[in-house]
């Protein structure tokens, strides 16, 4: 397919769901080795967009939270350099886009298939990004021990400041195992850092969204839940949206989060058509204001 740049687009699509594209980038030409730009965030609208670029918003909502303080900085800004683990790598177009922005990067795909494709067509091993097998909920318990606090024993024992779940079973994501109460109260919660950030990729109902995110708000006290819609402009069915956790703490010291957000934003390319993606955040803010007030 031709690039709006003269060159192609490449993407990742699973023969299971044909008509959603799991990742996708801009080529030189048919047959390149890798992305014409590494870490550059994938299209919202078009025939070879994917609304799961809006899953790097967990980056700017970690710094607008108080995030970047403190221990080894980044090569791109002199700020903290955060921890983010990706569950569902995919092409690695997510891990690209964080590890650009200045995250250490890693991301946990189960699928030979995918990684092989990941690193030979989609630029993974281009960057700073670790590409492991296996799968999510295994990883996260290699960085906790038995007591439920984060392994000493471990090679990656530092918290997580960023987590992205971008796995599913068939047609609704998470997993079943990944929407158990004892997921998120056992492995989650222990392996994140005190201001750490999680994002959802959800596929489901109403009915079954409003279930998931009321039990993850019940066990995450400490965490504020955004359920936010995908953009319109993206044209995908109201079965996709997105669940964020912030640090409840952040915004109980008086913080204007999304101007901050918006500031961060403006920073660096997070995500294609931020504006739109702006928007929805704003929306499920208020949301999330609406209820805790009835």
């Amino acid at each position: 397919n031709g690039g709006g740049g003269g060159g192609a687009i490449r993407s990742l699509i699973f023969n299971a769901r044909p008509k959603l594209i799991q990742s996708s980038i801009e080529i030189e030409r048919v047959g390149a080795a890798g992305p014409r730009v590494w870490g550059a965030p994938p299209p919202l609208v078009g025939p070879t967009a994917t609304h799961l670029g809006g899953l790097a918003l967990t980056l700017p909502l970690w710094l607008a939270c108080g995030g970047g303080g403190g221990g080894e900085k980044n090569k791109r800004d002199g700020r903290r350099e955060p921890s983010a683990v990706v569950l569902g790598a995919g092409g690695c177009t997510i891990p690209a886009v964080l590890a650009k922005a200045g995250c250490h990067v890693t991301a946990v795909e189960p699928s030979e298939d995918v990684r092989h494709a990941a690193r030979h067509y989609f630029g993974a091993s281009d960057g700073d990004v670790e590409l492991l097998p296996g799968f999510g909920e295994d990883y996260l318990m290699t960085r906790i021990d038995n007591n439920g606090n984060q392994s000493a024993d471990t090679t990656c024992d530092a918290a997580i400041d960023i987590l992205i779940i971008d796995a599913e079973d068939g047609n609704s994501a998470p997993p079943a195992s990944m929407k158990e109460e004892s997921f998120w109260k056992d492995v989650v919660v222990p392996s994140l850092s005190p201001n750490g950030v999680v994002a959802v990729n959800v596929i489901a109902d109403h009915d079954e969204r409003n279930k998931f995110i009321r039990m993850v708000n019940e066990v995450m006290e400490s965490h504020h839940i955004w359920c936010c819609e995908v953009p319109s402009i993206a044209k995908v069915s109201n079965r996709h949206s997105f669940m964020f956790a912030t640090p409840s703490a952040a915004e109980e010291g008086g913080l204007d989060i999304m101007t901050s957000v918006k500031e961060e934003m403006d920073k660096f390319s997070y995500v294609d058509m931020k504006l739109e993606w702006t928007k929805e955040l704003e929306n499920a803010r208020m949301f999330r204001f609406y209820q805790s007030i009835f």
